[in-house]
């Protein structure tokens, strides 16, 4: 009898501890939530062509909504409320007068992130992934203008033509999606000098290293599906140049063949799609 009491006792506190670490990694831990949408009785990863949420992050202090249409936006979180061992609260700063709630239950492999499905980004092999056909969305004129058939593209697939009116730069913002990090290099153009974007979870910057021309300046971006819209941020270092230092609006791209493209008028740099290496 004693042995089925003690069996039953390191059972409960098994299970306990179990509880304690779902709550202290909740709290402790960033997430990056990846919507869930049924279809024929079947979960899939389902890419959509309009504003619809792809993607919650909670990384630190911060909730990330991302939206494929949209881009990414940024709110500040003021708490995590528990309510039970597999519900959480995210209490989120929306709007500078909106205080907002976001629910989370843990359901094993699933989460219900206030009414729909998420799973957590490092069990996404275990779905489908489903693009929305963009004729859904927008009209067949509209479709063919995102794309950019042009012959002479670099990458050898078809991208969508990005602009800043397109990518808004107020919703911009200094941090980005994990899979994005690394390091990419380029060495070229008409002084054969070195280009290097590097992001990290810290910040994401573009470096030029040359005895006279060079400098590092902070980027900003803004996520859509496979590419980053970039804009400058603030320069960091360089003798030519300061604060109020700006270029034209950017692109950086992982083609259809897992290269990686850079677009964008930066001095001395050709033009067109040029491919970085991901050397890190």
């Amino acid at each position: 009898m004693s042995k089925v009491i003690h069996f039953i006792l390191f059972t409960f506190v098994i299970i306990s501890l179990s509880e304690c670490d779902t709550q202290t990694n909740f709290h402790e831990k960033d997430y990056e939530f990846v919507n869930l949408v049924e279809k024929d009785g079947k979960l899939l990863i389902y890419n959509p062509c309009d504003a619809s949420i792809r993607k919650i992050i909670i990384r630190g202090d911060s909730l990330y909504i991302q939206t494929q249409l949209d881009g990414m936006y940024n709110k500040q979180i003021l708490r995590k409320d528990r309510i039970s061992n597999k519900e959480f609260h995210v209490i989120c700063q929306w709007t500078d007068e909106e205080i907002d709630t976001i629910r989370l239950k843990n359901q094993g492999e699933l989460w219900e992130i206030t009414g729909r499905i998420y799973t957590e980004e490092s069990k996404i092999d275990q779905f489908d992934y489903v693009e929305q056909p963009c004729i859904e969305c927008f009209s067949k004129q509209e479709c063919d203008q995102f794309m950019n058939t042009n012959s002479n593209d670099h990458s050898g697939s078809s991208q969508k033509a990005l602009s800043p009116k397109e990518y808004k730069e107020e919703r911009a913002i200094t941090r980005i999606e994990s899979k994005w990090y690394g390091t990419y290099y380029f060495k070229g153009g008409d002084f054969d000098l070195d280009y290097i974007l590097s992001f990290t979870d810290k910040d994401l910057r573009l470096t030029t290293q040359a005895r006279q021309y060079g400098y590092t300046d902070q980027l900003k971006a803004i996520q859509v599906g496979d590419t980053l819209g970039l804009f400058h941020h603030k320069n960091i270092s360089g003798a030519n140049y300061d604060n109020t230092r700006s270029y034209d609006f950017l692109k950086f791209y992982k083609s259809s063949d897992g290269k990686f493209y850079f677009e964008g008028k930066l001095p001395y740099l050709p033009e067109g799609a040029i491919e970085f290496e991901k050397i890190k």
